[in-house]
């Protein structure tokens, strides 16, 4: 079971690796690419993570490959090096802060028995797939800052933020069990992954109901847009109608002076 969880470990690292590269596109606004860019950047990472660590290099060149790949990719697009190299550092940082954060917070509602499993890939693996989940949430939402191709309501961003406060203390109760020996490692990672779906579903749905209302509000404002135009046009067909009758009856006021003063 532990050489296998050190191959599913390794294969969701592709998936942090993506999320990281379309957060950095999105800090970055003059990347812009198709997905197969992106998913191309994603292997790049992902098989320099591979190659560096079956080298067992130092932790310190682990992490300057992948930034100056970054570089080199942000400056394809934009020249600011400096700015580019900033925003890196901030998206790199923000990664290391989850991780952190999904750490510590096991740590607190685990407890002692953390620190046993800590060495473990099995455990490990799960703990990456709760921080891939939170990164995934944090892109969309950065999306809908950056994009503005959706616009999520405030009732949306607090269901999504008190699902997403449930599902990860219900994944570490479930983690908490496991370490404790009170269930299987295939069953707590079943339970897991139905929260996360379930989490998925939801910031799904918030979003789906985003785009729903944005549809909906463009239609609205284009028939309003329509109809104020057919009514823009009926009244400026009722004022012609109106100024030829007026020039009609001009004309022939005039026609009947002219006449006058001829006899």
């Amino acid at each position: 079971m532990g050489e296998f969880a050190v191959r599913i470990y390794d294969l969701v690292i592709i998936l942090e690796n993506y999320f990281l590269v379309k957060i950095l596109e999105l800090c970055i606004p003059e990347i812009k690419v198709k997905q197969f860019t992106s998913i191309l950047v994603t292997i790049i990472l992902t098989a320099e993570s591979f190659i560096l660590s079956y080298f067992q290099v130092d932790e310190v060149l682990e992490l300057v490959v992948p930034i100056i790949t970054l570089v080199i990719y942000s400056n394809l697009f934009s020249r600011k090096t400096l700015i580019n190299l900033f925003k890196i550092f901030a998206v790199f940082l923000n990664l290391t802060f989850i991780h952190t954060f999904v750490i510590m917070s096991s740590t607190v509602i685990i407890g002692e028995a953390f620190q046993s499993a800590y060495n473990n890939y099995s455990f490990m693996f799960i703990l990456t797939c709760v921080s891939i989940t939170i990164l995934g949430i944090e892109y969309i939402f950065l999306k809908n800052h950056y994009k503005y191709t959706y616009q999520l309501s405030g009732y949306s961003i607090l269901t999504s933020f008190l699902c997403s406060l449930v599902t990860f203390v219900m994944i570490n109760v479930i983690l908490k069990y496991y370490v404790l020996g009170m269930i299987s490692y295939f069953l707590c990672i079943a339970i897991i992954f139905v929260f996360i779906f379930f989490l998925s579903l939801v910031v799904s749905l918030c979003v789906s109901n985003a785009k729903y209302y944005e549809k909906n509000l463009e239609q609205s404002l284009r028939l309003e847009a329509y109809d104020y135009e057919d009514k823009y046009i009926d009244a400026i067909t009722e004022r012609t109608v109106e100024y030829n009758k007026l020039r009609h009856d001009m004309k022939n006021h005039f026609d009947i002076v002219e006449r006058m003063i001829n006899t």
